[in-house]
């Protein structure tokens, strides 16, 4: 029994002594631990930096979005205000026109109101009276006068409230009287508009007058001092200045670019025109027509894009108004 338990102490120091490691092999091993450690180290720093990396990234692309996202509503922003500003220039031109159209339009229903008080007026007289008309002349009219500027009073004929306001100037009809004074009864054909006065006799300051050239019957009185002598150059002036203020207004509102009265060109914003009616460009076309012509030029008008110089409209007494876009 004593023998075995000697045998195993034996067999038991003899194992422990092969496992145990030479001082070398733990050296080795300390230094294998080492390399782990230091290897463990480093790939965790190297996942922290990738994850803070990431959430860099992530931070950008956040602040790049919110960025991105201002400046699309910046520019939608800034579209709405020049869609605004278009629409406005639109609404004003629109107005400038209209107003030219109402004035065309009460000249209209004047020569309407002349045509029904004498359906005859544009026949050709019998050949005796004509003979007699181009031997004597006219010898009832005295002189041509037109209302005085300072008597003409501004009046909205847009009764609605509707729109735009149509301004046109008149002289009240009170102080168109059936003879010369005050004394007599208001005369009932209304308003004076600005119309040539054919004068026919002058009495006490007052003059009798007719607004056709051709005697159709009707004669009233006004007093001279709300008439001014009227010649057709000076009407040509007068003409010529409200039209530049008018076009003066619509450069100045942007609606118009530029115009060249020698080169019988105008630019206007190619927006603009697009969303113009086809009547109002066609008054637009005729304005600048008339305006040109007033100034010596041919009457001849091109309507060109203030982008590409693209022909918009022309005119010319030939092929009359094209509108090409």
């Amino acid at each position: 029994m004593r023998k075995y338990i000697v045998f195993g102490i034996l067999a038991v120091m003899l194992i422990g002594f092969c496992l145990a490691e030479t001082p070398e092999e733990a050296a080795r091993r300390y230094r294998q631990w080492q390399k782990e450690d230091i290897h463990n180290e480093r790939r965790f720093e190297h996942r922290d930096y990738r994850r803070s990396r990431f959430e860099e990234m992530q931070e950008r692309r956040r602040l790049e979005k919110e960025r991105e996202a201002e400046e699309e509503k910046g520019q939608k922003g800034q579209k709405k205000t020049a869609l605004q500003t278009t629409r406005s220039q639109l609404k004003m031109l629109e107005a400038q026109v209209s107003e030219l159209q109402e004035l065309i339009l009460i000249l209209e229903q004047r020569v309407a109101i002349l045509e029904d008080s004498d359906p005859n007026i544009y026949a050709e007289p019998p050949l005796e009276q004509k003979k007699t008309i181009e031997q004597n002349g006219n010898k009832e009219i005295i002189e041509v006068r037109k209302p005085a500027e300072g008597a003409l009073k501004k009046i909205n004929l847009n009764e609605t409230g509707k729109g735009p306001p149509i301004l046109h100037k008149e002289i009240d009809g009170k102080y168109i009287r059936i003879g010369p004074g005050m004394k007599y009864k208001d005369d009932d054909s209304g308003a004076l508009f600005e119309e040539k006065l054919y004068v026919l006799e002058e009495k006490n300051g007052w003059i009798r007058f007719r607004v056709t050239e051709k005697d159709l019957g009707w004669s009233g009185w006004i007093r001279k001092d709300l008439t001014d002598s009227f010649s057709p150059q000076h009407e040509n002036e007068i003409r010529i200045n409200k039209m530049t203020e008018v076009i003066e207004k619509m450069v100045s509102d942007g609606v118009v670019h530029s115009f060249n009265i020698d080169l019988n060109q105008v630019r206007i914003d190619p927006l603009l025109w697009v969303d113009l009616t086809l009547e109002n460009k066609q008054n637009c076309v005729m304005l600048f027509s008339r305006y040109f012509d007033l100034n010596g030029s041919t009457g001849r008008v091109e309507i060109l894009s203030d982008k590409n110089d693209t022909k918009l409209a022309t005119f010319s007494s030939w092929s009359g108004v094209k509108i090409l876009k």
